[in-house]
């Protein structure tokens, strides 16, 4: 999987977005709530002013949770979803692990088009790459690459939104409810988006040379 990812990558995000919009107010509405201690007992007056509060903290996270995603590089939100440091992306095992874990993909198929498959993980991700960019318009292929754009954000998005919920709470002196609260949401929600987008990330893989072979054997006939 290249780093610099596919012309319609702006696209995909797009279409992503409300995905992250909801989860980013989702985090925002909880961890708010429980940071701000708010209830629903005392006069009118006091739910309104926390409820007021609530919204109000809301609504500065959620600005800076959006721009703070917007700036951190692809290699590190990769390196948050696969735990590497060197050859992160799954394109670097793309034929040398990743394309033997699939029946659909002939490796075969692919070495009498292709030529020698490389063993290099970076010549693998390079001779990747060129045949994503092929297969880019393949549904398969998009969708497979929505869905790893979208759980890779939301994982980056959960550290940011564990950042600021963290400052937040040090300023006013969370008591060890609210911080076991952060935690658990946070660690939950981590392993989750991250374990999603790996999955994606590989399916995204393996759904590019599963389409190059089905071009291959279409060719035959």
């Amino acid at each position: 999987m290249a780093t610099n990812v596919a012309t319609n990558h702006q696209s995909l995000k797009m279409m992503n977005f409300r995905s992250i919009w909801i989860l980013i107010i989702i985090d925002a509405l909880l961890l708010g709530s429980i940071l701000t201690g708010l209830s629903f007992d005392g006069t009118i007056l006091n739910i309104l002013s926390k409820i007021t509060l609530l919204t109000s903290t809301a609504g500065i996270g959620i600005i800076l949770v959006k721009f703070m995603n917007e700036i951190i590089p692809s290699h590190i939100k990769a390196i948050l979803v696969f735990w590497r440091v060197h050859h992160v992306l799954p394109g670097h095992r793309a034929f040398s692990e990743l394309a033997n874990r699939d029946v659909r993909i002939d490796i075969n198929v692919l070495q009498k088009k292709l030529g020698e498959l490389p063993v290099n993980p970076d010549a693998q991700n390079k001779l990747w790459y060129r045949i994503y960019k092929k297969n880019e318009h393949d549904i398969r292929v998009q969708e497979a690459h929505r869905n790893y754009l979208l759980f890779r954000d939301c994982t980056s998005l959960t550290l940011i939104i564990a950042m600021i919920a963290i400052i937040f709470a040090i300023v006013i002196k969370a008591i060890i409810s609210q911080w076991l609260f952060i935690i658990l949401l946070v660690v939950v929600q981590f392993l989750l988006c991250a374990l999603s987008a790996r999955n994606t990330g590989i399916r995204f893989v393996q759904n590019v040379l599963a389409a190059e072979c089905s071009k291959a054997c279409e060719q035959k006939f």
